[in-house]
């Protein structure tokens, strides 16, 4: 069982927790956010450890979830994969080429993995278009690519219905009908 810690307990770092917590396979140990006010907020909603710093939560955990502003993610990721923690990162990964890169090189040299949430593949509405996106050879056209921005009604968890995490990490469920990220 991988021991699992979430950074980041806004909005969509509250629903990681939730998800993650409903999967037995993993031992959801805490989270980490630095707003002290909503930190309090999700430890008694949730039943769940507040970490007062990110190295803390990092150093009790094997995984970390990483569901902060884009502008945090290489700073988050890279410290969680030199301490030889695997990641789980939303997207955007980072702000930049040579920072993806970076994190690319770093978790080689820890042989540690690193995953990037494209829960928007599971979005019930990009699902139902599919059909009439695909072109007379079968294959998916161009018309696809403005799936990939984020909109409101997609960050809502009731249309969101993903399955699956990381299936390489040792101990990771590996149904495709289980209900996480």
């Amino acid at each position: 069982m991988l021991k699992i810690g979430v950074l980041g307990a806004g909005h969509l770092g509250k629903i990681h927790i939730k998800c993650i917590k409903e999967i037995p396979e993993y031992d959801l140990i805490g989270f980490f956010d630095p707003d002290e006010e909503n930190s309090e907020k999700v430890e008694k909603e949730f039943d769940i450890r507040r970490y007062n710093s990110l190295d803390e939560l990092v150093d009790a955990v094997d995984m970390v979830d990483i569901v902060t502003p884009t502008i945090s993610h290489f700073e988050c990721a890279s410290k969680s994969l030199k301490k030889f923690r695997h990641v789980f990162l939303e997207k955007p990964i980072v702000t930049t080429l040579d920072e993806a890169r970076e994190l690319i090189k770093i978790a080689e040299e820890a042989n540690v993995k690193v995953q990037v949430g494209h829960v928007e593949r599971f979005n019930p509405a990009f699902l139902a278009a599919e059909p009439y996106l695909r072109c007379r050879s079968g294959m998916l056209s161009g018309l696809t690519r403005p799936f990939l921005l984020r909109n409101p009604i997609s960050a809502n968890p009731c249309l969101l219905k993903p399955t699956g995490w990381p299936n390489s990490i040792p101990g990771a469920p590996m149904s495709p009908s289980s209900s996480t990220l």
